[in-house]
């Protein structure tokens, strides 16, 4: 009984392990105190996989209202037009499962520099949500 506690244990324990490396792998994160958090892939390319990896880890995180605000940042991504339509749908969709708003920056070099997803605030300190892009 133990020893089979033990392999469950492992196991668990090597697919965390493994989601970690995959997501340090391909990803930059900085955190702040405030609920900000900045998202960079590591690569000059993105992939639609990819994207979907660490959508599908992030949600798993994103509880209440934190992170409040997540800043991905896609300054230094070439995304070519058709993987574009999905990485967008993409975007939409993980906004919408975690609640959150979506700005928008728009870039001279390709279709995006950064999206930001807004999500309410439980209290009444913090400011609002970002206002529509223009």
């Amino acid at each position: 009984m133990t020893q089979t506690m033990t392999r469950k244990h492992d196991k668990a324990h090597d697919a965390a392990t493994g989601e970690a490396r995959y997501l340090l792998d391909r990803w930059e994160f900085s955190v702040s105190s405030t609920g900000l958090l900045w998202i960079q892939p590591t690569r000059s390319s993105l992939t639609p996989e990819e994207l979907a990896g660490m959508f599908s880890l992030l949600a798993q995180d994103c509880q209440n209202d934190m992170p409040r605000m997540i800043k991905l940042d896609l300054s230094g991504v070439r995304i070519v037009g058709e993987q574009w339509t999905t990485i967008e749908a993409m975007i939409i969709d993980f906004a919408h499962q975690i609640r959150a708003e979506i700005r928008l920056a728009r870039s001279t070099r390709g279709p995006a520099s950064s999206v930001i997803f807004s999500r309410p605030v439980a209290t009444g300190n913090e400011p609002g949500p970002l206002p529509p892009a223009a």
